[in-house]
């Protein structure tokens, strides 16, 4: 069985509908500090992120990453 990082972003953020990710971006994020990103591809990592965020993961790192 695929996984599916959006599918399973879903259920960890509890939204009905994977579209709601966009409306649940600070969730998404504080779920980041725990959600296991090493299980999923780079490929899943890039998808999750320019779909909730609209950037790639790199960007997206170097903008909001540990302090």
């Amino acid at each position: 069985m695929k996984m599916d990082i959006l599918e399973d972003m879903r259920e960890r953020i509890g939204c009905d509908y994977i579209p709601d990710l966009l409306f649940r971006q600070w969730d998404v994020c504080r779920a980041l500090k725990t959600f296991p990103l090493y299980q999923y591809s780079c490929e899943q990592r890039e998808e999750l992120f320019r779909y909730v965020f609209n950037m790639d993961y790199e960007n997206f790192l170097e903008k909001y990453g540990p302090e």
